[in-house]
């Protein structure tokens, strides 16, 4: 099912931590069936992946250890995934995380729609701008709150 609220931030400060600690991004075009072995990686089902296919991992671990030692519980630690289109090195370099969206896309698939860099400063910004006048609107009553 959906996410509560809880876990949607949890998510967010997750990824957050991620970024601060500039983990390596790092990617390997693989053999697919050596690629699927990975016990960590994450595919959508149903989907059609070339062969070879660019994996792509968010680890401190390069994808070549993974794939001497496949098994490795070592792994769940960190986002393993075929190509989606990650052009980062170091997850420093997204700057920021801001949660959007979250949806399910198939029976125990969740997707996740976030920005990062300027995008995610902004989204921040206009947050606060938010928060700040839900604050104000709280200190008013009668018609001043219909105006």
């Amino acid at each position: 099912g959906a996410l509560t609220a809880d876990q949607l931030a949890a998510v967010e400060r997750m990824c957050v931590e991620t970024i601060e600690r500039g983990v390596p991004v790092d990617t390997l075009v693989a053999a697919l069936d050596d690629a699927r072995s990975i016990s960590s990686l994450r595919a959508v089902f149903g989907e059609t992946y070339p062969d070879p296919v660019r994996v792509v991992a968010v680890s401190s671990s390069p994808i070549s250890d993974m794939l001497a030692n496949p098994s490795d519980e070592r792994w769940n630690d960190y986002s393993v995934e075929f190509c989606g289109g990650t052009h980062l090195k170091n997850t420093s370099e997204a700057k920021g995380f801001v949660l959007l969206s979250e949806e399910g896309i198939a029976k125990g698939i969740r997707r996740i729609t976030a920005v990062t860099m300027k995008d995610a400063a902004d989204a921040t910004a206009r947050a606060a701008e938010f928060e700040g006048r839900v604050v104000e609107a709280g200190k008013l009553d009668g018609f001043a709150l219909e105006a």
